[in-house]
């Protein structure tokens, strides 16, 4: 059985851990592995009627930061999820470290990645007193780097999400799931 690692990357305080639990949460196939540093689950899903896992990793930025083994959690991924808060556009902002490290690090080059805006459910919210990122940045920034990944085969996508109602999501891990794939079939 193919199994490909998605990390889940960002900032602090972006949400990617209740991201990664939402979006666990709705998984009907999947086994927990455990681990000291991160929360790891395994999710399996039929591609093109082939069985594939898929290992989801959710990292605290600080060990992605500041860990001499920082190199391992990178190490082989196939895929990831940025994430970025909508109402801190300082997040946005490091999207870019972000995917430099991911290159840097896990000795694939460019993988399928899946640009996640979170929080949208305080876009409009009169105590959020942040400027809300434009979603049409994240867009931009998506189409700049679909087309130094053409060559590739590689396809990433930009969701705008609240990971809290959960509206954005159901379309997320099916995104990157599926590009991971087709990655990996066009590379054969």
């Amino acid at each position: 059985m193919l199994t490909f690692k998605i990390l889940f990357i960002g900032d602090n305080s972006v949400g990617k851990t209740t991201l990664f639990k939402k979006i666990v949460q709705n998984e009907k196939n999947k086994e927990k592995v455990p681990s000291l540093k991160a929360e790891i689950v395994k999710v399996f899903r039929t591609i093109q009627g082939e069985e594939v896992a898929f290992d989801l990793y959710d990292l605290p930025a600080r060990e992605l930061l500041s860990s001499p083994q920082r190199t391992k959690w990178y190490l082989g991924a196939d895929g990831a999820f940025i994430v970025f808060d909508i109402t801190k556009a300082e997040t946005f902002r490091r999207v870019t470290f972000w995917l430099e490290q991911l290159i840097n690090y896990n000795r694939k080059g460019k993988i399928p990645i899946v640009l996640v805006g979170n929080k949208i459910d305080l876009r409009n919210n009169p105590n959020v007193r942040n400027r809300t990122l434009n979603p049409i940045d994240a867009q931009a920034f998506c189409l700049r780097l679909n087309r130094t990944s053409a060559r590739e085969n590689i396809n990433n996508e930009f969701f705008e999400v609240s990971a809290i109602s959960g509206k954005g999501l159901t379309q997320l891990l099916d995104a990157l799931t599926k590009n991971i794939y087709k990655h990996h079939k066009a590379k054969k």
